[in-house]
């Protein structure tokens, strides 16, 4: 049988919504309580440093590059283990500082698991009742390692891991952030099942740009403008020394204005990737097409590119999945848009001040 609370309802009228009545920043046009955002990116671009230092600044109410902050306690799940999560709180709260209000927890928590997030709960609760003061963030690194056996390709199962992660968000205020992977091809973003992108409040990407730097770029704002991104660069600091006086060294981030951001140096031996190829194929298409291709489907798409762009001997599905990846990049740009036709997604092009798509 199932739960009846699984079924809770609260009806109101338009009357009853003042505009005014918004949820709190947790960090200002970026972050808000009560949401769930992403954080993406390849591994070993400095997602975790980010994030510990945000949460810094977080705990000790400082702004971030002219930004208000909202002081709180931060939550910090470390399921990739708590050993590198330590080092590099450590290495960032320098001094005596806000360290009392950075809680590691070490634990395999399982998001979707109504008995694991109720515990989540109610340990945060009851650290508020002892400090006085409530959470403003919530940081699960990583979410491959905080969904126990669920498959991160699965849209129901990624769709109650989000769930449970805005359960805990709502109940503590709070900002939930899941720190994820990119795939194989960074510019394709989160890895996994869409439900993912799609079920978040916010996406933001980590991309390196060399020297030490990287972009943090605002991908989707679901109640929000999305506003300009940020640079952050990594630099080892020293924590301490091992037995034989060597200096142990933690990994830090720190915050810097976006036009300071060195661009990354282009290969000139690199060829474009299979997506970008199939992005430029696309355009080419639609430019040539222009006013016919209205409320075109992906496998109107698929029949009308080269076969050579596609995977040899790749299914009809395969490839149709292909080209819903490229159009779901080019929606990003804004130069085209899809509508649900029952079952079916139809895309359309976006009127330009140019009748081409660049």
């Amino acid at each position: 049988m199932q739960n009846q609370s699984n079924y809770a309802m609260k009806i109101h009228s338009l009357a009853d919504f003042d505009v005014n009545d918004m949820p709190e920043y947790v960090v200002e046009d970026l972050l808000l309580a009560g949401e769930v955002s992403l954080l993406v990116g390849p591994s070993n671009s400095g997602k975790s440093a980010f994030a510990i230092r945000l949460s810094h600044h977080i705990v000790t109410s400082t702004q971030i590059l002219g930004r208000d902050v909202r002081r709180g306690m931060v939550l910090y799940v470390a399921a990739e283990g708590p050993r590198s999560v330590n080092s590099r709180a450590t290495a960032v709260f320098r001094d005596d500082e806000g360290k009392e209000h950075f809680h590691v927890v070490e634990m395999m928590p399982k998001l979707g698991d109504v008995i694991c997030v109720e515990k989540i709960i109610s340990a945060a609760k009851s650290l508020v009742k002892r400090h006085g003061l409530g959470f403003s963030l919530v940081v699960f690194d990583t979410l491959i390692l905080s969904i126990g056996d669920a498959d991160e390709n699965s849209n129901v199962e990624m769709s109650n891991a989000i769930r449970s992660a805005r359960q805990i968000a709502e109940a503590l205020n709070a900002h939930v952030m899941l720190i994820h992977h990119t795939g194989k091809d960074a510019d394709r973003g989160a890895r996994g099942a869409s439900s993912l992108r799609a079920n978040v409040d916010t996406e933001l990407h980590c991309k390196p740009c060399g020297h030490g730097a990287g972009r943090i770029t605002q991908e989707k704002q679901r109640n929000l403008e999305r506003g300009h991104g940020f640079q952050y660069r990594l630099a080892a600091r020293e924590i301490g020394h091992d037995r034989k006086g060597r200096p142990i060294t933690a990994v830090v981030a720190s915050f810097e204005h976006l036009e300071e951001c060195p661009a990354p140096a282009a290969n000139v031996n690199s060829k474009p990737s299979n997506s970008d190829r199939l992005t430029t194929a696309i355009k080419a298409v639609l430019n040539e097409r222009g006013d016919d291709m209205v409320g075109f489907t992906t496998s109107d798409l698929a029949s009308l590119l080269p076969q050579d762009l596609f995977a040899e001997g790749a299914k009809l599905e395969s490839n149709k999945r292909a080209v819903a990846r490229a159009l779901e990049e080019l929606e990003r740009e804004n130069l085209v848009r899809g509508e649900k036709d029952g079952r079916i997604n139809r895309w359309k092009l976006v009127e330009q001040t140019s009748s081409r798509v660049a």
